[in-house]
This record gives C-alpha cells, sequence and structure tokens, in this order.
C-alpha cells in the first residue's frame, strides 16, 4: 500500500509540477546576424565580417559566462546563420589553432550554434542533390569534431518548397524556423498575418518532419519585418541609427505566450530570433541585460538563446501532450526564380552535379582498393561542396550595386563544381578500368557503371574505331549485344545495348574478334514517320513534333491536338530538309535542320528496348 501511495504521490507531484510550468511562460531571446551575401559590400568584406563576429562573440560569450557562472539563462550566445561561417574561419584559422579549437568548444557547449544550411538559401530552385551536397560541409564538421547540429533556415523568402524537411531530417536537421521579408514579393502581405500554424511538425510526403517555427506578422506593420514573423524578430542595431525592438519583442512573446490553450498560439512557451537584420556586422549584446529585466519571477523567464534550446524545450514540454499539430504543405517558389537570370552557367551546376553521382560511386568501390587515390583532389573536393552550397545563396538576381562581382562570383562558383566533377569522374573512371583485366590477345573490355539506385537498362557509347567484323560480349551474361557505330563531332563511338546493369555496380563488355550475330534494326522511318517499340513520332522537316504515339501505354497519343514538341516557332511548317543519320539494333537518329524560325538543326533518337525519346 504504502509503495502504491508512494507512485501515486510522485504522479500527483508530476501533474502539480507541469501545472506550475505550463503557468510560467519561458521566452527565449536569440542573437544573430543575417548575412545578405554579396548585397551591400563584395564577397572578401562579408567572409572578413565573418571571421570579426566570431572572434567578438567568442569573447562577450566567455565573458558573460564568467560574469555569472551559476546562471545560464543569462549568458550570452552567438547563432550563425551558415556553416560557410565555420568553413571560412577554418580557412584563416586551420584546426590546430588555438583560436578555432576555441570555436569549436563553443559550438561543443552551445554558446555557438551553426545549422546544416551553408548560408540563407533560395531552395524552391535548387535539385534535391544541391541541397544536400550544400549540407556536406557541417555534416563533415560533425564527424571530425564530435558535434551534433541540430538546425536547418530557409530565412527571408516569402516561400518555402515542400520537400525540404524531408531533406533535411534525413541529413540530420531536427528544427528550423522561418521569418519573412515582406518586401520584394508579389505575396499577399495579409497571407504573414494569418498562418494556419505557428508552430508545428513540419513534414514532407514521406514519414519524416522536423519541428518549425514560423510566426505570423502583423501587416501592414511599422517595423518592416523587424518583429515575430521577421527575419529579425528581436532587433537590435548596432549602429545606433534604428530603434531596438528588444524589449517590444518580449513583450509581443509575452502577450502571445498569454493566449488561451484554445487560442491560436496555445503555448506557453515562445521565442523571438534574429538581432542583426541586414547590418553588414553585428557585435553589440542586448539581450542579457534585457533579459534580466524582462523576467518576472514566477510569471515568466526571459532565456538569452542558442535556439536549439528553445525548440528542445518546446519539443520536450508539448509532444508528450499531444499538442504540435502536424502540417505537409508546400508555399510555393518566388525568389528561387531568380537563378534563372543566369540560366545556361546554372545548368552546367546541375549536369555537373548529375555528373558527380557517377564519379563518386565508382570512388566508392574504387577507394576500397586504394584508400588514397582520391588524394590529387581532396582540396578540390572542398571547394566544391562549399560552392555548391553557395551557387543558389537567396541574394543571387538582386540588383544592388554589386551585381558585375556576382556574375562573377557565381561563375567561379560553377568553374569549381565543374572543375571537381571533371577530375574526380576522370580520376575514379581510370583507376576502377585499371582493375579489369584484359581479354587474350587482341581483345579489348571496357565497363558500363550504373550510378543509379536500381536495375538499369540503358545504352552505353565506347570511343572506338576500329572496322567491324567483331563481336561484343557481356561477360557477365556470356551473351553476345548488339552494337552500331555512331559519330559525335566527328569522333567514332560504339554504342551498345548495356541490359540489367546492376544498382551503383557496373558489367565488363569484351570486343571478341568473331563474325557478330545479327540483330534487327532499333526502327524504321517512313516519310516524317519515325518509329520503334516504344514509340511512333511524326516530325516536321524542323524537328516540330506534331504526334507522339506511346506503343507502351495502350497507343496514347502525348501530343494535344493543335498543340506540337520541340517548336521553336516554325509551327507544322513543312521546310527544311531530314535524313536517317543513323540506324542500327540499339538506336534510330533521324536529323532536321531548318531556317525556321532560324538556322537550326534537331536530332530526334528512338532506342531499342529503352522507353526514352532524345
Amino acid at each position: 500500500m504504502r509503495k502504491i501511495l508512494q507512485k501515486t504521490g510522485i504522479i500527483i507531484s508530476l501533474i502539480l509540477l507541469q501545472q506550475v510550468l505550463h503557468a510560467q511562460k519561458r521566452l527565449y531571446i536569440a542573437n544573430d546576424d543575417h548575412t545578405d551575401f554579396i548585397l551591400t559590400r563584395d564577397s572578401a568584406q562579408y567572409v572578413y565580417g565573418f571571421v570579426q563576429m566570431l572572434d567578438r562573440w567568442m569573447y562577450i560569450n566567455d565573458s558573460t559566462k564568467a560574469a555569472k557562472p551559476d546562471s545560464s539563462n543569462l549568458h550570452s550566445k552567438w547563432n550563425c546563420d551558415g556553416s560557410y561561417w565555420i568553413s571560412f574561419y577554418e580557412k584563416i584559422n586551420d584546426e590546430t589553432t588555438p583560436q578555432f579549437t576555441k570555436l569549436i568548444n563553443q559550438i561543443k557547449a552551445g554558446q555557438i550554434t551553426v545549422p546544416y544550411s551553408p548560408l540563407v538559401t533560395a531552395y524552391g530552385g535548387v535539385p534535391v542533390e544541391g541541397v544536400l551536397r550544400g549540407m556536406y560541409y557541417a555534416g563533415k564538421l560533425e564527424r571530425r569534431f564530435g558535434i551534433d547540429l541540430s538546425i536547418a533556415t530557409a530565412m527571408e523568402n516569402q516561400t518555402m518548397p515542400l520537400g525540404l524537411s524531408s531533406l533535411w531530417k534525413g541529413s540530420g536537421a531536427k528544427y528550423a524556423w522561418h521569418g519573412v521579408c515582406n518586401c520584394d514579393s508579389e505575396m499577399d502581405p495579409a497571407s504573414f498575418g494569418s498562418r494556419e500554424k505557428e508552430m508545428y511538425w513540419y513534414k514532407g510526403l514521406d514519414t519524416n518532419k522536423i519541428l518549425m517555427k514560423w510566426y505570423k506578422m502583423n501587416t501592414p506593420s511599422p517595423f518592416g519585418n523587424r518583429e515575430l514573423g521577421g527575419y529579425a524578430e528581436i532587433f537590435s542595431d548596432s549602429t545606433g541609427s534604428l530603434p531596438s525592438h528588444t524589449n517590444m519583442s518580449i513583450d509581443d512573446l509575452a502577450a502571445k505566450a498569454s493566449i488561451t490553450e484554445t487560442g491560436p498560439y496555445p503555448y506557453k512557451i515562445a521565442a523571438a530570433f534574429g538581432v542583426g537584420h541586414d547590418a553588414f556586422i553585428t557585435t553589440k549584446d542586448e539581450l542579457v541585460d534585457a533579459a534580466r529585466a524582462k523576467t518576472i519571477p514566477g510569471v515568466q523567464t526571459v532565456i538569452v538563446s542558442n535556439e536549439v534550446d528553445f525548440f528542445e524545450d518546446f519539443e520536450n514540454t508539448y509532444q508528450p501532450l499531444n499538442k504540435i499539430d502536424t502540417l505537409t504543405k508546400t508555399f510555393g517558389n518566388e525568389w528561387d526564380l531568380n537563378t534563372a537570370s543566369l540560366s545556361e552557367v546554372g545548368a552546367k551546376v546541375k549536369r555537373a552535379i548529375e555528373k558527380l553521382r557517377a564519379a563518386e560511386a565508382m570512388a566508392a568501390i574504387e577507394i576500397n582498393f586504394d584508400g588514397t587515390f582520391m588524394a590529387p583532389v581532396l582540396e578540390m573536393r572542398k571547394e566544391a561542396w562549399e560552392s555548391i552550397g553557395l551557387y543558389w545563396e537567396h541574394s543571387m538576381g538582386f540588383d544592388n550595386g554589386t551585381i558585375a562581382e556576382r556574375e562573377a562570383f557565381q561563375r567561379r562558383l560553377e568553374r569549381d563544381i565543374t572543375a571537381y566533377a571533371d577530375a574526380l569522374f576522370n580520376l575514379a573512371k581510370k583507376s576502377l578500368g585499371l582493375r579489369i583485366t584484359k581479354g587474350l590477345g587482341t581483345t579489348e573490355k571496357f565497363f558500363v557503371f550504373n550510378p543509379l539506385g536500381w536495375i538499369r537498362t540503358d545504352y552505353a557509347d565506347f570511343k572506338y574505331n576500329t572496322a567491324s567484323g567483331f563481336k561484343v560480349m557481356d561477360v557477365t551474361a556470356n551473351t553476345e549485344v548488339p552494337y552500331q557505330f555512331i559519330t559525335k563531332n566527328g569522333v567514332s563511338y560504339l554504342r551498345v545495348l548495356a541490359e540489367n546493369i546492376p544498382s551503383v555496380g557496373y558489367k565488363v563488355f569484351e570486343i571478341v574478334s568473331a563474325a557478330p550475330a545479327s540483330f534487327p534494326n532499333a526502327g524504321t522511318n517512313t516519310g516524317n514517320i519515325l518509329e520503334s517499340d516504344s514509340f511512333r513520332i511524326v516530325y516536321t522537316n524542323s524537328g516540330v513534333l506534331t504526334s507522339i504515339i506511346d506503343k507502351r501505354n495502350s497507343n496514347r497519343e502525348l501530343v494535344k491536338p493543335g498543340k506540337y514538341i520541340n517548336d521553336l516557332g516554325a509551327g507544322n511548317n513543312p521546310s527544311g530538309t531530314s535524313f536517317v543519320e543513323s540506324n542500327g539494333p540499339v538506336s534510330i537518329t533521324v536529323s532536321a535542320t531548318s531556317n525556321l524560325p532560324k538556322s537550326h538543326t534537331t536530332r530526334i533518337t528512338l532506342y531499342k528496348n529503352i522507353g526514352r525519346i532524345e
């Protein structure tokens, strides 16, 4: 009976403690400086601003900790808005220096917070692998120094794509906060003042979710975006030219946390993040004094935050009570579209990222045999990771007086990414290829690699100019495969049909001096009708596709009547010439040349047993 009473007493005590905690507000306020990279200064000035701020805040953080060792609520803390801050700091203070060691120790101690995000990114324009690779440096930082990063950010842009939660969570992030600009936007400002949820599990279309803080903003606002819901929620101006909003924001937090449990914000825990706004540097701490002055015993505690502590407190308090809702919703793209201002440069970046997938997959195999083979490209790798993270930085596309440096900066990032992708691809291909044993006599071998996560059948082109009179064997299956010769940019290639290449693996093919078997051609061309086992296409001599019949899908027509595909402006005008450029057992290609609307040549290619049109 005594044990039962003791357990009951514990339960009652916990309930009473919980009620007491819920009655008291816990208000978190956090220092940071928002980075609009190359907006008001050049890149060199910005990165040295990072160094200056980190040095200054490490000193402030230690000073307040020494002054009040028993009151962590009143210890100054600093929140970087990108891992690039640490990356550049490491460039001038390598990991063996006392200053860099001090920085790492403050990160470990929770005095400085570093997000997974490289800088503020316009994520809606970034390919999935670009998002992931942009966080590589942060991940390596964790592994090198035993740091547990928790936060990701997508700041200022009025919109946010849906899939970020899955990519962030899958990479290790647990929390995120978003504050909008309410500027340079076509969005309805009223929408910022009527958020569906302000604290919620931001969940993708899979099972991954992160805890998101995205507060509503007063509209119209007398303070621009320097208030709750903006990206400087507790604004403090280091220059003294603008009034600080520190006390006002704390009062707004207290009012938000005073709303009943059935109101729009049914929580007693609230947070205001962001001090520096668009300032070049922020080196003045007003939060410690404000937290001390605004703490009211028994009513509210104001805590100088590293942001992570707020999310942990919120989750630990409200998740066991099932009081955190889930939201799966896209908010679209807006500033993300600015990357189109350098469309071909961006396309080169995306192609290089695609190439990296194959390069790294081959490298992952080769490194099991030679752990040092990547040594020649390790420095290039770090620069490429960094460049991928920076390419889609959110200030790109804004006319800010430094546009020439911005364009040169973007092009430099592209060169870094492309150079690494090419170097690693060639190094891994050569290293892996040297492990393939050549056949007897004059036979040659080559491998076809599949970097994707599923078994794949596709064509492969191998540079080769020996006359015909040989056959090509799939060494694994010990079967003959179809091939043909094609010419690209004046160079002869052997094109083979490579079937069932394993996931993230390869097959070896051997060229054998023997008469080849006879295989039927991949398709036919009659008049202006190109046909394979997968498609029947009607085209004009200008390369316009007026009809596509998908033979594998119940002969479905893919071109809407009156509409065209690959139309540069000629419509269905028959002007021009076309001919079959190549036809063999792997592919058939038609070349169409026309002066409408401008002189151009279009090549249309269909493949044997491959449901794709090129």
